[in-house]
């Protein structure tokens, strides 16, 4: 019999599902982890992951009652590390059972995982978008512009995000500012591949992840969250588009 409250574990799970899918982490996997961390305790929830939140059923055998509990997902984002540790930690458990006060602490150091600091992603993200641009055939001179516009609308994006400021309307700005900054290849003559600046700069913006776990949810039958993730996949498309189409009209020059 289990020794563990189910409302415990019911936080446990929740406080779990919440972390996997604001990490990048796609509905199948978040279930498989999350029931492997249950069954560690003697468990077999109900889960539910939605776009907007996950939510936990626990039921006590003993008490022949049910813990139903809600944990909403406030933002997606991608952070790899935090999915990697949480899954073999749930392999860890899996093997060696350990105390649910255990497992909380390295929940919290896993939340504690750091991020590369914004001083090296800004040009690393900007190095990789002019690396792009010269690979598909532009010459120097456009892949530096590309670099330098990368970089600033990554600058950018960061500072709104940080500022609370819509996801969708971050991504446009973005998309505007980088179009601007790539424009000068087209404005300056840097030769024919001058309009490779404004559409490598922009790349960094592209959904892959909502895209990707969108299809694979679909894939696996999770209908309702998969349309949801390609929603919004689809809506900071869009807004690319229409960040890219609003720089471009600014500077008046075309990106062909």
């Amino acid at each position: 019999m289990p020794v563990v409250p189910a409302r415990d574990v019911a936080r446990l799970l929740v406080d779990i599902g919440v972390l996997l899918q604001r990490s990048g982490a796609h509905t199948e996997r978040t279930i498989r982890n999350l029931k492997r961390f249950a069954a560690s305790f003697g468990y077999e929830p109900e889960i539910f992951v939605a776009y907007s939140g996950v939510t936990i059923t626990v039921q006590d055998d003993e008490h022949e009652q049910s813990t139903t509990l809600f944990g909403r997902v406030e933002h997606h984002g991608v952070h790899l590390a935090t999915v990697a540790a949480i899954s073999q930690l749930s392999w860890q458990i899996a093997d060696e059972p350990c105390s649910i006060s255990q497992v909380r602490t390295e929940i919290q150091r896993i939340k504690a995982l750091p991020h590369f600091p914004r001083w090296l992603i800004i040009p690393m993200i900007g190095l990789g978008c002019g690396a792009l641009a010269r690979i598909a055939g532009a010459e120097w001179p456009v892949a530096g512009i590309t670099t330098i516009a990368a970089a600033l609308a990554l600058f950018v994006r960061m500072m709104l995000a940080s500022g609370g400021f819509n996801a969708l309307l971050v991504v446009m700005i973005s998309a505007a500012v980088a179009s601007i900054v790539g424009s000068f290849a087209s404005l300056f003559g840097l030769g024919p591949t001058s309009g490779l600046a404004v559409a490598a700069s922009v790349l960094f913006l592209v959904p892959g992840i909502p895209l990707i776990n969108a299809v694979i949810d679909m894939i696996n039958g999770y209908m309702t969250t998969g349309m949801g993730r390609g929603a919004m996949g689809i809506s900071i498309a869009f807004s690319l588009a229409a960040g890219m189409l609003t720089g471009i009209q600014i500077m008046g020059v075309s990106p062909l």
